[in-house]
C-alpha cells in the first residue's frame, strides 16, 4: 500500500515544484553552527578564515524531495573590522533546481566591552531551472495542449542583494536580515499565464550562553522566518556544550499547513575532530502528515578555522 502511495505523493510533489521557488527557501538544522547562510553580516564576526561545508536530505525515502548542497569562506580583515566571504549552494526539488554564488561584505561597529555590531550586504547570481520532460510527470491531457507549460528543460539567471544586521557580544548574540530584497519573476511562461514570484524573506535570530559548571554551557537558540502570505515558522534550538569538545543539542520546528502545527523535531551531534575542524550531524523525525511516506531527514556539516598558531578556540554561541 505504501509503495503505491510513494509514487502519488512523487508525482504531485514533482508538479507542485512548478511554483516551488516562489515558496519557502529552505531551513538547515544546524543554523546555529552556519549562521552566514541566513544573515550576511556574520562575515565579519568570526576572527580568522573558516571554510564550512554543508549537505542536507530532506524526507528521505520520498523520490524528488529536496536536497542541499551549501559551501562557504569567510575571512576577516584590517584587524577584524571588515570581512569578506563567498557562499555556493545547489538545492533541488521534483523537477526544479537553483545555483546560487553569493559575495558577501561587512563591517564591525565596536562597542566596547566585547560587544558589536555587524553590518553585511550580499549580491547574488541566480540560476533557476526546470526539466518540464522529467519522466515523473504525469499529465491528464497532451502537454502540448497547454500554453503554461513549456517542454524540455528552461533555465534563467537573476541576481538579487541582501541585507544583514548582526549585533554579538560575549553572552549572547541577535541578527535581523532579508538576504532576498528583489522579488525576482521566475516563471518561464508567458505573463498571462501566470507568474511564479521569489518573495522577500525576513529572518531573525538569537541566542546565548547560559554556564552551568565550568567548562560546560547550555546555549539556547532561536531561529524566527517570515514570509508573506505564510505562516510564521519558528525553530527553537538547545545546545549543550560539553567543555567546547561534544556539542549535544534538539530543535524543535513548526510549519506545515496552520502556525501550530509540528513539522518536525531533531537532534544534533557535534564534535571537533581538531582545534580547527568541527564536524557535526544532525537527524530530524518529521512530524507531519509525510512522515507516513518519509523516514525523516539527515544533514552534515564541517566548518574549518584557520587559527593562527597559539590562537584559542573560543566555545560560545557566536563561534560554535
Amino acid at each position: 500500500m505504501l509503495e503505491p502511495m510513494k509514487k502519488i505523493l512523487t508525482a504531485v510533489f514533482c508538479l507542485i515544484c512548478f511554483g516551488s521557488f516562489a515558496q519557502q527557501e529552505v531551513l538547515t538544522s544546524n543554523f546555529m553552527m552556519n549562521k552566514l547562510f541566513y544573515n550576511p553580516g556574520f562575515v565579519v564576526e568570526e576572527k580568522s578564515p573558516v571554510l564550512v561545508a554543508q549537505v542536507r536530505s530532506q524526507w528521505l525515502g520520498v523520490d524528488g524531495a529536496p536536497n542541499l548542497q551549501k559551501a562557504s569562506f569567510s575571512m576577516p580583515f584590517l584587524n577584524n573590522r571588515v570581512g569578506g566571504g563567498l557562499t555556493i549552494s545547489n538545492f533541488t526539488a521534483g523537477i526544479t533546481s537553483e545555483q546560487t554564488v553569493s559575495a558577501i561584505y561587512g563591517y564591525r561597529l565596536r562597542f566596547g566591552r566585547g560587544s558589536s555590531m555587524l553590518m553585511g550586504m550580499n549580491v547574488d547570481l541566480n540560476s533557476y531551472g526546470v526539466d518540464y520532460s522529467d519522466e515523473r510527470l504525469k499529465f491528464i491531457h497532451n502537454i502540448e495542449d497547454d500554453p503554461s507549460i513549456i517542454n524540455g528543460f528552461q533555465s534563467k539567471f537573476l541576481f538579487n542583494v541582501g541585507l544583514g544586521a548582526y549585533f554579538s557580544s560575549e553572552k549572547f548574540y541577535m541578527g535581523f536580515s532579508i538576504p532576498g530584497m528583489i522579488e525576482e519573476n521566475i516563471e518561464f511562461v508567458p505573463e498571462e499565464n501566470g507568474q511564479s514570484i521569489g518573495v522577500r524573506h525576513f529572518y531573525f535570530m538569537g541566542g546565548g550562553d547560559i554556564e552551568l559548571k565550568k567548562g560546560n554551557i547550555l546555549q539556547p537558540n532561536l531561529l524566527i522566518r517570515y514570509v508573506s502570505e505564510s505562516y510564521l515558522n519558528l525553530e527553537f534550538n538547545l545546545m549543550y556544550n560539553i567543555e567546547d569538545k561534544l556539542y549535544l543539542g534538539a530543535t524543535y520546528r513548526n510549519g506545515g499547513i496552520s502556525f501550530g502545527v509540528f513539522e518536525s523535531a531533531s537532534v544534533i551531534i557535534g564534535t571537533h575532530l581538531s582545534p580547527k575542524t568541527l564536524l557535526a550531524f544532525s537527524y530530524d523525525i518529521t512530524l507531519s502528515s509525510i512522515s507516513t511516506y518519509s523516514a525523516g531527514s539527515f544533514e552534515v556539516m564541517i566548518k574549518y578555522r584557520a587559527l593562527k598558531k597559539g590562537s584559542k578556540r573560543i566555545g560560545n554561541p557566536r563561534y560554535m
